[in-house]
């Protein structure tokens, strides 16, 4: 369980979401965010956006251990 969030750069969650190796890009993490895939990023400042991590592992997380169904996608 974790307990606190940390807020993180969309690049890093790409990071997170993509593996080191092979990170998503972040026009592709956008567009998950248009299809209701990612969290929306929070903007902190004009040129800032910031993603909650635990939000993103919790996808990673999901995508993972093969549970399709929690996201509204069919199997």
């Amino acid at each position: 369980m974790r307990d606190t969030d940390e807020a993180i750069t969309v690049k890093q969650a790409c990071r997170i979401l993509g593996g080191d190796e092979a990170p998503i890009a972040p026009c592709t993490y956008y567009r998950g965010v248009k299809a209701g895939r990612y969290p929306a990023p929070g903007r902190i400042g004009p040129n800032t956006a910031r993603v909650s991590k635990n939000a993103v592992l919790a996808i990673r997380d999901r995508a993972l251990s093969g549970d399709r169904a929690s996201n509204g996608e069919a199997r």
